[in-house]
């Protein structure tokens, strides 16, 4: 007997001890002493358990001489009839000792003693002892799926027991022998619908992950999110926070499935299932997913764990260790276990159904389910609008003891957590409407509980008002650990309905309760809430078979609980706006410290004091209603209203804006308030993928959902795929924003801005004597040089702190000039009151200043368009003149006297940059604010610097950060020095641009600096810049200030949406609309487990190896489906390369029982035979010859292994170059034009539709770069076999120039030496000098040809009879020969071979430098139009609908765009009905030409476009849809027998298109998908990818290809598919190598390096050679750094370079670099490098360490399985033919080894 035991023997002895000391001998019952009643109840013990009567001592609990429940019952009869002593049932349980039982029998019941005024329950309670319950979710069975369907389930009456469902314990119904125990047994129940499907994509797990994780942990997650959704509260407001998670738990039957599953190759599974399977695990699951950081607990007491889960998130609530709480349970019944051990002793009712308080109670039915509830404070929902469904006054937990038997119940312990709990909740347990009791229909369980209830709740009641009672568990069968959730939701539904559901299964009484004594009923019909006490109260008890028992005491909503009490200020903006020293508190403080002088007052000052406090004690009572609370702008009249949808990925986004759409169609939606469904949305979680609506109307949300669930653009939808990765940046301008009327709509109609502008006035006025609200209303204030300033930085302070009140945060700040003021209250680093200081005293003195200079002393200001380097030089010739800003990358305020500002306004004007004089009187930022540094020095002395909230780039301090939490930086001197020295925003700008910021925001009354931002941001080459602005002159300033909120928000910038909202103060659950909830996309995961009493359930099965060298396996029958592929995998496990010969079937195979597989080894193979059991002999089934490569090669642990060891297996493979066969070389008999054949090339190779390509404008205006360049070069040589020479110095032709070249090459190849004797001899070849030169040859070949042969330049019409037709100008020329040649002629017949269509017939001109228009200063530059003209470059391009837009209207129009940004001439309306027409042909859609006439760029007339054209169907985001099947088709699961999709991925600098000729090479039903370029470290890109490879191909086996960089991603890919537990096929590398000595980057190498970047500069963009190279600048500089300073010098040298040109650099150099420097670890799976001869010469010229490669690529010692495929060619060649073919050969080879094509 254990220590413990023992102990508990020597209490109950005790016991014994104080019952004789108790007892009088002349007390007796029935006629017998305690003496003699001992002596007979030994003996009724002796005989009711069959032992001898002295083996039965008095102070052993009965139950351990085998006495069970029904014992008790006779018991109490028996001593009834014996003595008299009317005892209940529970009695014996009460006193489980004989020694206890009969001092209760001699002394009676201890409770006829206790009065009915017993008030134990009467305590002092805590303010924070009301926990609200705000929202929950519900799982049980035949209830669905939501709290509703609960409660129509409820309401109806209706039962969740069933039999057991089909698929349930399938593993174990594969072996006979338990499937007939199955079958046999009673195992009705309350099952779920569907407990193995799950979405894995949404919680972000892996398929292999999720298998091995027990579905009892993914119902918790589910029901956490629903139940925070129920609760309006978003998950992802809730991350890092104080959320404590309290969930009940108790089966582990997954456990055991995992268990049964291992040896099936699960090893690399098996680490999954430490933590998938572990009931510990079910709480810290859900923790880790929503990253909670409260206490994370799971409990598992049994039958009563759910309610102690409650009682602990009530008691963290209570005590402040959680802010929120979610409580609950789940239990799910996935083995047969322990349902078959109870139906084996008798416990499962009959019928499966509970009969709680019935006299036919017959047992238990097992029942599975779940529930989740959102806890917090009372007092905190209420502050935080919350709906309170109900609330949980009380709480308590304790245990039974030592009751007669573990799990026996001990009533007395039930009385006592009924007391402690009623006691908890302060209230009169006699005023309890109705207690939903653990009731688990027991002969002896119900009595106990009823008896219990009647003591304590059931005492003392006024007659007619009986304790209702009822149980859940008639409903859904016994729960379990889940059971108190079941109870709970049940309460709280009842309550929320005013009607409490039938208990079901009641036929009569159980006899053994002593219902009418104790005051108490069971509720077997609906019932309304009798409300004894006046508000509806009810008790949940839940008894754990271990003897934990709990009580929860719930109550209603209270007015009360609603009611809001005043509260001091706690938002941080507030708290920061409590100053330390403010005006009132200075003004009492003076008034006490005066107070003593009284006495020496004069009247008047006595009055003059009076007067003051009266106006302070009617400031005091004017400001105790804060109209700003609560103020909710959407919900306002008018406003426009937010819809905001996301996602984890954007398919979500998409998937969930299509459901809300739909949902607003119907009936529901329309009636439904645009609010409310605004309110509804913006209380869910914000997913990492966000768009809004911004709606006026239900029409505006169904088109603006419509759009986002389309993929399509729409002027009211904002959207961003992913989060900006660094935070957002707030501007604060300088002066210049001002205008009359400027934030008076703000503060008149938004009291929270006012409230700020208010609280900022008041210091205004101590400093300046006027306040700005004032002026703000004033509609004539035009504001002076003074006032415009303070009235700037006032509506800057007041908007940011508006901002934040609806919780947007700034991330860093950059100031501009006075806006450093701003910035410094912001940040933090000043209190308002000193920062509003210096304001107000750096204004007022300069407009003193400037008021007095004389006209002699006057000075001007002018923005030039100079940068910071150019300025300097110019300066030298203006001595006077000073930088006042770096205003822009290329633009420069400068300051001085009048002649010279005029003077160099002049020069710029000459040429041709930017001039503008700003309208000042005076310069600050000169020497001529010197006067004013010692006056402003005393003014703002004694402001106190404090360490900063926020990060600021200072415009102060040239390229400084000075971060949070540092030291102090605004000192007096700090601001002295802003005042007189230039102001570094341009450089402020590029630093947060190089950190990676992409979000800018501007507080100002109007757009000040956003243009320069934009300027910064595209010279930096970030064309994706969010730009943001507040307000804006003559537009509506409340709708800024929520659009500017959106715009933050959809970027991922902290902004509580729902605070917009507000609360439905008349209705807090009614003020939300029905919005269909988050829809889970469930797929089956289950793992593969299975039981057998012999054998195992997996084929091949147990494998025996014998002595004699055969092999044998034992599977279940039932496993078999086909005898082939068990052949297959037995051979395979004991041989490789297998291949299954000749078959032989003997008998089919049997239903059941077990297969025994026997394989004997041979040279060559093996013979392997299949057999069943027949009785005490075999039979033979099955016979197979199988033949095999080898026996399966050494382990790593069997082989002596040396470091080469690894690699030995890797093979070289060398295959013939296929050339002559390998793709469609054109020939003139091909039927196909040279014409159409370029137009096919270059159309494929640049992203264009062949029929929109306009052949007359330069290939480099419609977006090429190298990339495009070079495999337009490879293909023309390659497909029109001509020497691989000329094409490369055609760098600004045309379509039409590449065509002329073709013609005249194939005709006259022996004439193309002279061009390379040109070259070489050093002559210019470009395209000017190669049309003349074939014009040349032409005019010759005319000249001698004995038939009438003429060239033409010009022509409109040319026919020919022949199949090849290349024809350029010409007026008219028909002949009946084969072949025409025409250049330049009228008419002209020939018969050579080829006829050319001319090149130029009308010549477009790429605009000059000197043509380009100077960068207009506007008001705005939030568009990337402007950003466009700021850098200086056109635009190129950039998707489909712009491609066909800008190459239709160069058809039509005959000339260039120049770039999608540009300003195009007005249209005549014959030549824009010809360009509508031709787009309407294009698209299918009906354009109108008004809109067409109204465009004024290609950006503009492509977005009609884009409403026809379905963009979305080929590209998405970075997800390029090469080749779908079938079409239309963007996801494949293998696992439902979708094929196999080749993933490709992006080579260096280029987009996936670039594998065009690859997918030429594919089989045509084989999916090909490509990943386009994002940016980031290889890592950061591949962890980009993750998801939407998961979107496209939820499971393996994967397939990755890429060439160059590409192969690295795939590379990266695949590593991380694997670490999640997937199927990798094989990764296919195209020429992915290393350099086989990598160069150690130190200064000279870099240096030297940059030399050749130079030279390559040099020669291939005509940079000017003598432009001054800072190299000691690039040499510090990164990767990054390094590109933008060679662009800077491109920019110097006056190349113009277009931006499609320019970004591919960029990304090319970028990439390289990355390719360069790749380190990629180990990897143990299948490598297919497809290589190259030789890298190319143009990457050995830009780096020589590229020049010697190792065979293997590099990859040799880290890949374990590598196969080398020799392809031929170079780098960029190999992925043209004819060496494409090699690879698209080979790939499809291996694609058809899956089975999948």
């Amino acid at each position: 007997m254990s220590e413990l035991n023992t102990d508990q023997q020597v209490t109950l002895a005790d016991e014994a001890e104080q019952a004789d000391a108790g007892t009088h001998d002349t007390e007796t019952a029935g006629g017998m002493t305690v003496e003699e009643l001992r002596a007979w109840l030994r003996n009724w013990v002796s005989k009711a358990a069959g032992l001898p009567v002295d083996q039965i001592a008095d102070d052993r609990p009965m139950d351990e001489f085998g006495l069970a429940s029904r014992d008790a019952v006779s018991l109490a009869a028996d001593i009834e009839d014996r003595t008299g002593v009317v005892l209940t049932a529970t009695v014996a349980y009460n006193h489980p000792t004989i020694a206890l039982l009969a001092k209760r029998i001699i002394e009676g019941d201890p409770d006829e003693g206790r009065g009915d005024d017993d008030r134990f329950w009467e305590r002092e309670r805590a303010a924070a002892d009301d926990i609200a319950i705000v929202g929950f979710a519900t799982r049980f069975p035949g209830a669905g799926h939501t709290p509703e369907s609960t409660w129509e389930a409820l309401v109806a009456g209706k039962s969740g027991i069933s039999d057991l469902p089909e698929d349930r314990w399938s593993e174990f119904k594969q072996d006979p022998k338990l499937a007939k125990i199955i079958a046999d047994a009673n195992v009705q129940g309350g099952y779920l619908d569907d407990v193995k499907s799950f979405d894995a994509d949404f919680f972000q797990m892996s398929p292999r992950e999720v298998e091995m994780v027990d579905p009892q942990q993914r119902l918790a997650l589910e029901l956490t999110w629903e139940a925070l959704e129920h609760a309006h509260i978003p998950a992802s407001d809730l991350k890092g926070a104080d959320v404590g998670v309290f969930l009940g738990t108790s089966t582990n039957d997954y456990q055991m499935l995992a268990t049964m599953g291992l040896g099936d190759g699960a090893s690399d599974t098996a680490a999954y299932a430490l933590t998938g399977t572990s009931t510990s695990i079910v709480a810290n699951r859900v923790s880790y997913y929503f990253d909670f950081r409260g206490p994370s607990v799971a409990l598992d007491t049994a039958c009563s764990s759910s309610l102690v889960a409650v009682h602990q998130a009530v008691r963290s609530l209570r005590n402040g260790e959680s802010t929120i709480a979610l409580a609950g349970g789940v239990n799910m019944i996935l083995t047969p276990a322990a349902s078959l051990g109870f139906d084996s002793i008798g416990m499962i009712a009959a019928d499966g159904k509970i009969k709680t308080f019935s006299a036919d109670a017959d047992g238990i039915g097992r029942a599975e389910g779940g529930g989740v509830f959102v806890l917090k404070r009372v007092a905190d929902a209420r502050r935080d609008g919350d709906p309170i469904l109900a609330v949980i006054a009380g709480s308590a937990v304790n245990s039974d003891g030592r009751s007669n038997g573990l799990p026996a119940p001990n009533p007395e312990a039930q009385v006592d957590v009924l007391r402690s709990a009623y006691a908890d909740a302060a209230l009169d347990p006699s005023s309890v409407d109705y207690v939903e009791a653990h009731g688990t229909g027991t002969v002896l369980g119900d009595p106990i509980e009823a008896d219990a209830l009647g003591r304590v709740v059931g005492r003392g009641r006024l007659p007619g008002k009986p304790l209702l009672m009822g149980s859940v568990k008639t409903n859904y069968g016994h729960m379990e650990s889940a059971a108190g959730a079941g109870a709970l939701a049940k309460v709280v539904l009842s309550l929320q309905h005013n009607q409490i559901p039938a208990s079901l299964n009641f036929t009569e009484p159980n006899p053994y309760i002593q219902f009418a004594a104790n005051s108490l009923a069971v509720t077997t019909e609906a019932t309304e809430w009798p409300r004894y006490s006046g508000h509806a109260v009810a008790g949940i008890s839940g008894f754990g078979f271990g003897g934990t028992n709990a009580h929860i005491v719930v109550r209603e909503t209270l007015p009360t609980d609603l009611a809001d009490t005043p509260a001091s200020p706690t938002s941080p903006v507030e708290a920061r706006g409590a100053q330390a020293t403010n005006l009132e508190t200075t003004q009492a403080d003076n008034a006490d410290a005066d107070a003593d002088d009284d006495e020496y007052l004069t009247e008047a000052e006595r009055a003059i004091l009076a007067a003051q406090a009266r106006k302070s004690e009617t400031d005091t009572t004017a400001t105790e209603k804060d109209q700003a609370e609560g103020f909710a702008p959407c919900a306002a009249e008018g406003s426009v209203v937010p819809l905001v949808v996301s996602g984890f990925l954007p398919s979500r986004r998409r998937k969930s804006a299509a459901d809300i759409a739909d949902w607003l169609e119907t009936e529901a939606g329309q009636t439904a308030s645009l609010v409310s469904v605004g309110r509804t949305l913006a209380s869910r979680n914000h997913g990492r993928s966000r768009a809004v609506v911004m709606a006026r109307s239900h029409e505006d949300a169904i088109k603006g959902l419509r759009a986002i669930a389309d993929g399509k653009s729409n002027p009211i939808v904002y959207s961003a795929d992913a989060p900006d990765a660094a935070s957002a940046v707030w501007l604060l301008s300088g002066y210049g924003s001002q205008h009359r009327k400027m934030a008076k709509q703000l503060y008149t109609e938004n009291p929270v801005f006012a409230k700020y502008l208010d609280r900022v006035d008041e210091f205004i006025d101590n400093e300046l004597g006027y306040k700005i609200a004032d002026l703000v209303l004033d509609d004539e204030e035009t504001y002076n040089s003074e006032s415009a300033q303070v009235a700037i930085y006032a509506i800057q302070v007041s908007l940011s702190d508006t901002l934040q009140h609806f919780g947007a945060k700034p991330g860093v700040l950059v100031p501009h000039s006075m806006g450093e003021a701003s910035a410094a209250y912001i940040s933090g680093g000043l209190s308002l009151e000193d920062a509003t200081r210096v304001i107000c005293q750096r204004s007022r003195l300069m407009a003193e200043g400037e008021a007095g200079l004389s006209e002699d002393e006057i000075r001007n200001m002018a923005l030039v368009e100079y940068s910071a380097d150019d300025i300097t030089g110019v300066l030298v010739d203006y001595p006077d003149l000073e930088i006042c800003v770096y205003a822009a990358p290329t633009h420069t305020v400068i300051g001085g006297p009048p002649d010279q500002v005029d003077a160099i306004l002049a020069r710029a004007e000459a040429e041709g940059k930017l001039g503008r004089k700003l309208l000042t009187k005076g310069a600050s930022h000169t020497e001529q604010v010197e006067p004013i540094l010692g006056e402003l020095a005393y003014e703002i002395a004694g402001i106190g610097p404090r360490p900063l909230e926020y990060g600021i780039y200072s415009s102060i301090d040239c390229e400084e950060f000075y971060r949070p939490g540092g030291k102090p930086i605004h000192e007096v001197e700090y601001f002295l020095k802003g005042l007189r020295h230039s102001v570094w925003f341009a450089q402020a700008v590029a630093k947060t641009v190089e950190a990676g910021h992409r979000t800018f925001l501007e507080l100002s009354p109007n757009p000040a600096v956003l243009i320069s931002v934009a300027g910064t941001t595209f010279g930096a080459g970030v064309h994706n810049a969010e730009l943001i602005e507040t307000l804006r002159r003559k537009e509506d300033e409340s709708f800024g200030v929520i659009n500017a909120l959106m715009k933050l928000y959809v970027h991922g910038h902290p902004v509580d949406v729902a605070a917009l909202f507000g609360v439905d103060d008349a209705d807090r659950s009614g003020g939300y609309a029905a919005v269909p909830r988050t829809r889970f996309e469930r797929k089956e995961f289950w793992l593969t487990a299975s039981y057998s009493a012999g054998g195992t359930g997996t084929a091949p099965g147990a494998h025996v190896a014998l002595p004699d060298g055969r092999h044998a396996w034992e599977v279940n029958a039932s496993a078999v489906t086909d005898p082939r592929a068990l052949v297959a995998a037995a051979a395979g496990q004991v041989l490789s390369g297998v291949t299954v010969g000749a078959v032989e079937t003997h008998a089919p195979i049997p239903a059941s029982g077990t297969v025994t597989t026997t394989l004997s080894p041979h040279p060559g193979g093996a013979s392997v035979a299949m057999y069943a059991q027949d009785g005490k002999n075999f039979r033979l089934l099955f016979e197979a010859a199988v033949t095999a490569g080898s026996v399966p090669p050494q382990t790593a642990a069997d082989a002596e292994t040396s470091p080469a060891a690894v690699f030995a297996d890797n093979t070289l493979v060398v295959e013939d170059e296929i050339v002559e066969n390998a793709g469609d070389r054109w020939t003139p008999e091909s039927g196909e034009s040279v014409h159409d054949r370029l137009a096919t090339i270059v159309g494929e190779s640049m992203g264009y539709d062949p029929q929109d390509l306009p052949f007359e404008v330069p290939l480099i205006d419609l977006g090429l770069d190298s990339l495009m360049a070079v495999r337009i070069k490879n293909r023309v040589e390659y497909e029109f076999d001509i020497p691989q020479l000329q094409l490369q110095a055609m760098r600004s032709a045309c379509l039409a120039d590449v065509e002329k070249f073709t013609a005249f090459a194939v005709t006259h190849r022996d004439q193309l030496d002279n061009l390379a004797e040109n070259a070489a001899a050093g002559g210019e070849l470009n395209t000017e000098a190669i049309n003349a030169y074939i014009d040349e040859q032409l005019a010759k070949d005319a000249a001698s040809s004995s038939s009438p042969v003429e060239v033409t330049a010009s022509s409109d019409e040319a026919t020919s009879s022949s199949p090849v037709e290349v024809t350029a100008s010409s007026d008219e020329a028909t002949s009946s020969s084969p072949v025409e040649v025409t250049a330049s002629s009228g008419e002209a017949t020939s018969s050579s071979p080829v006829e050319v269509r001319g090149a130029q017939a009308t010549s477009l001109e790429t605009p000059q430098a000197d043509n380009v228009p100077a960068i207009p200063v506007a008001d705005s530059i939030s568009s990337q139009e402007a950003a466009a003209a700021a850098a200086g470059s056109d635009v190129p391009p950039r998707d489909a609908a712009e491609r066909l837009t800008f190459g239709v209207y160069a058809v039509i129009t005959k000339k260039s765009a120049g770039g999608i940004f540009n300003k195009l001439p007005v249209l005549d309306e014959d030549t824009a009905q010809a360009l509508t027409d031709r787009l309407n042909e294009r698209t299918g859609g009906d354009i109108d030409i008004e809109d067409i006439l109204d465009s004024e760029t290609i950006e503009e007339m492509s977005n009609y476009v884009r409403e026809y054209l379905d963009a979305a169907a080929d590209v998405d985001g970075f997800v390029r849809y090469l080749r779908l099947v079938p079409e239309g088709k963007k996801s494949y699961d293998t696992t439902a027998g979708d094929p196999v999709p080749v993933l490709l991925f992006h080579p260096a600098g280029g987009n996936t298109s670039a594998y065009e000729t690859l997918l030429k090479r594919l089989p045509a039903d084989q999916p090909v998908i490509g990943f386009d370029r994002v940016e980031g470290s290889m890592e950061e890109r591949v962890r980009q990818y993750l998801p939407r490879i998961r979107e496209v191909q939820p499971h393996g086996p994967y397939v990755f290809v890429g060439w160059s960089l590409g192969g690295g991603l795939a590379y990266g890919a695949a590593q991380l598919m694997r670490e999640e537990g997937e199927e990798v096929a094989f990764i296919g590398l195209i020429d992915t190598v290393m350099p086989a000595e990598r160069e150690i980057e130190t200064p000279e190498t870099k240096r030297a390096r940059l030399e050749r970047w130079k030279d390559f500069a040099v020669k291939t963009y005509d940079l000017d050679p003598d432009v001054p190279i800072p190299m000691d600048r690039l040499v510090e500089a990164d990767d990054e750094g390094q590109f933008r300073i060679i662009m800077e010098m491109v920019s110097m040298s006056g190349a113009k370079i277009p931006g499609g040109i320019i970004e591919h650099q960029r990304t090319s150099f970028i990439d390289n670099r990355a390719l360069a420097n790749i380190e990629p670890s180990a990897y143990d799976g299948k490598v297919v490098l497809y290589r190259a001869d030789r890298m190319h010469d143009g990457a050995i010229e830009l780096d020589p360490q590229w020049a010697k490669i190792d065979a293997d690529g590099g990859w040799g010692p880290i890949v374990s399985d590598l196969e080398i495929v020799q392809i031929g060619g170079d780098h960029l060649s190999m992925v043209d033919e004819p060496y494409i073919s090699t690879i698209g050969a080979d790939l499809t080879a291996r694609l058809r080894g899956l089975g999948k094509n």
